[in-house]
Formats: structure tokens, sequence, C-alpha cells
């Protein structure tokens, strides 16, 4: 699956706010990010400027993707929470909040 530059730095943002939603960074995670810059191009560079952006554009981005691309993210984010060995209730009101401003359909996945 292709992800355009804007869909990538959307992915990365929400990505990072589940990794910080416990307070820690574990190995588990960082190694996520490798996989995903190998399957996805989701490199460093794109990581470090998704720190930027505003939730709200990230959401937009989002909720402007295709099923496919959204079935996908959806994917990542919940093999980002479950990385660490430990998806926790600050993860779980991250990818909820998600699913709910992005329009995603939680039934479909």
């Amino acid at each position: 699956m292709t992800f355009t530059t804007n869909e990538k730095l959307a992915i990365a943002h929400v990505l990072n706010h589940i990794v910080m939603a416990d307070g820690r960074v574990e190995h588990s995670e960082i190694m996520y990010f490798y996989k995903l810059n190998e399957e996805i191009g989701l490199d460093l560079e794109i990581i470090n400027q998704s720190r930027y952006l505003e939730t709200q554009d990230s959401i937009n981005t989002l909720k402007n993707m295709s099923v496919e691309k959204k079935k996908g993210f959806a994917i990542m984010m919940r093999e980002m929470a479950e990385a660490d060995g430990n998806f926790d209730s600050a993860e779980w009101e991250i990818y909820r909040a998600v699913f709910m401003a992005a329009g995603i359909d939680v039934v479909k996945f």
C-alpha cells in the first residue's frame, strides 16, 4: 500500500501519541517504527516532522484516506499499541478517539 507524504505524516503523528501515551518508549515500539519504514517509507524525517503537526490536521488527512488505507492504518495503530506487550487504557483512548474523529468504521475492522 502506498501512502502520500501527508498521510505518512498524519500516521506518524498518531503513532507517536500512542507510543508516548504510557510515558515510556519501549525498544519494541522503536522497532515497530523501523518495520514501518521498510513497509511504507515511514522514515525518521517523517517521524520528526510529524511532531510539529496539529492533531486536527492529522485527523483531517486520515479522514480523507480511502477505506483500504484506513484499514491499514487501523492495523498499524493496534500493532503499535500492542508492541510493548501492554495495550493500556491511555493507548486505548487514543485509538478510540482517532477511530471516531477520522470516521473509521470499527465494524469493518
